[in-house]
């Protein structure tokens, strides 16, 4: 399987409604254990964050929360539009952008 195959598949699995809905619900869950133990142990500055395969942003606006900015990227335009939507609807303004790949 090519490569631009596989992208096309995983941009058609994460780009469908269900899916969009779905990860827009877990915006308000934040970062999971493993993930602010990361925070805590390797990103002891404040500085930009790079959050490939961001979704609709709850990593992204989770950093954010924390004092960093962030510019979230993904495959999905649909998951990318939902993160616009949630950048306004939350009042992120400090999210640097969010772009698909």
């Amino acid at each position: 399987m090519s490569e631009s195959v596989l992208l096309s598949m995983m941009n058609d699995f994460f780009s469908t409604d269900i899916r969009v809905n779905e990860y827009n619900k877990w915006i308000q869950r934040g970062l999971s254990g493993w993930e602010k133990s990361v925070v805590n142990n390797y990103m002891k500055s404040l500085g930009s964050v790079l959050n490939v395969g961001c979704g609709c942003g709850r990593e992204a606006f989770a950093l954010y929360d924390l004092g960093y900015s962030v510019t979230g990227v993904d495959l999905s335009e649909n998951q990318i539009e939902q993160a616009v939507k949630n950048t306004i609807q939350l009042e992120k303004t400090l999210i640097s952008e969010f772009v698909t790949i």
